[in-house]
C-alpha cells in the first residue's frame, strides 16, 4: 500500500492563498473576461509592531494615491481603493495584475492610538503607523 505523505505546517492562509492561486490559474482569466464584477482582488498586508508603535505595510503598486481611502472604525483599519486599467487600445497577451476596486479590513491590536495615526504612499507601498499608548479617562 502506498504512503502519502501529508504536509500540516502550512497555516490556512497559506493554504488558501495556494487554492485561490490555482483556482485564478485555472479559471481567472476566462471568468473575469466573463463575469468582471467577479474579479476582485485584496491586497497583502504586513502588520508589525514596536515598542512604540504598530505599523501597517500595504504593497498598491499602480495605485493612484487619489483613489486611496484609510479609515478607522473601532479596531479595524479599512483600506479602499481603485486601480485602474491601462488607457488606450490594448491587446493583452497575459493579464494578472488586477484592476478595479479593493478593500483590505485589518484588526488592530489593542492599545493604539487611532487618532494619531500617520499615513504614508510612496514607491507603491502604504505605510500607516499608529503610535501606541493609552487615553486617559477624566472622571466626573
Amino acid at each position: 500500500m502506498p504512503v502519502i505523505k501529508i504536509q500540516v505546517s502550512q497555516s490556512l492562509s497559506e493554504m488558501e492563498r495556494a487554492l485561490s492561486d490555482m483556482a485564478q490559474d485555472l479559471f481567472g482569466f476566462v471568468w473575469s473576461c466573463t463575469y468582471p464584477a467577479y474579479r476582485a482582488w485584496v491586497p497583502e498586508v504586513d502588520v508589525y509592531e514596536t515598542p512604540e508603535e504598530v505599523v501597517v505595510l500595504m504593497p498598491l503598486p499602480g495605485v493612484d494615491k487619489d483613489h486611496l481611502r484609510v479609515t478607522v472604525h473601532g479596531d479595524y483599519l479599512v483600506v479602499s481603493g481603485r486601480r485602474l486599467r491601462p488607457k488606450g487600445p490594448l491587446r493583452y497577451h497575459r493579464m494578472e495584475i488586477p484592476y478595479g476596486s479593493f478593500e483590505r479590513v485589518v484588526e488592530l491590536p489593542a492599545g493604539i492610538l487611532p487618532n494619531m495615526a500617520q499615513a504614508n504612499y510612496e514607491d507603491g507601498i502604504l505605510r500607516i503607523i499608529f503610535p501606541k499608548g493609552s487615553v486617559r479617562v477624566e472622571i466626573s
